[in-house]
């Protein structure tokens, strides 16, 4: 759906299962009882030579799992959206500074939305305004979210990068008339913010461009989270 690369994807997925799977065991189905004009089955009849019946394990993964709070947990106090307590739905204060922080770095840099240094910057605030400095992981884990967001949501400029690509430039530069001019930074747009972080859905036009035409990798990932992590709050 989001186009990661199976890497990614998988380590995204194993990493959930493994901090917030929950292990059942079910009770397996009776065996049927064989009437006497019915075959009696393999299944059947190795069921009823074991002494007892042997449960069988199953790992689910959920919402309320992905929720909970804990050492080990996904769940973090520096979310940017979700309060920090256990709960399935954006707080709506967070929601407003979100899109008020949204909107404060739009006016200033004339473009409409977030960068990934807006990201930074509001991930640094987040974590600044703990009573309690997060863990290791839970700061790995922020980093992550917020980078990871900026890579699926972001808006593309195709006709840019397609440029850049051909002439050479650098990330933060293009050539035009024989002189350097500083390329605009991408940036999420704020109704992308509104709708994913606000309503946790897909924003509108998903699939007809919205969606990342190029699939996002490992290293893209693990870099916009470094990018991420970089600003601190002086």
């Amino acid at each position: 759906m989001y186009n990661l690369s199976w890497p990614l994807a998988l380590l995204l997925t194993t990493f959930g299962f493994l901090t917030c799977g929950q292990i059942s065991f079910h009770p397996p189905p009776k065996p049927e009882n064989p009437s006497e004009t019915s075959p009696i089955s393999l299944t059947s009849l190795l069921l009823s030579l074991l002494p007892l019946p042997l449960p069988i394990p199953t790992w689910t993964l959920d919402l309320a799992s992905l929720s909970a709070h804990g050492p080990t947990k996904i769940a973090h106090n520096a979310s940017l959206v979700h309060p920090n307590f256990p709960s399935t739905s954006p707080s709506p204060p967070l929601v407003a500074d979100l899109l008020s922080f949204a909107h404060k770095c739009s006016a200033a840099r004339s473009q409409d939305g977030l960068s990934l240094s807006d990201l930074g910057r509001l991930h640094a605030e987040r974590v600044e305004a703990l009573q309690h400095p997060l863990s290791w992981l839970h700061e790995f884990i922020a980093r992550g979210e917020s980078g990871l967001a900026w890579c699926v949501m972001r808006q593309r400029r195709v006709s840019e990068s397609e440029a850049d690509a051909k002439s050479g430039a650098s990330s933060g530069e293009t050539k035009e008339g024989g002189r350097k001019k500083k390329k605009k930074e991408s940036v999420i747009p704020v109704p992308r913010l509104k709708e994913w972080f606000g309503h946790e859905r897909l924003p509108d036009g998903w699939w007809d461009g919205v969606r990342p035409s190029r699939e996002v990798g490992l290293l893209e990932a693990g870099k916009c989270a470094k990018a991420v992590g970089a600003f601190k709050l002086w």
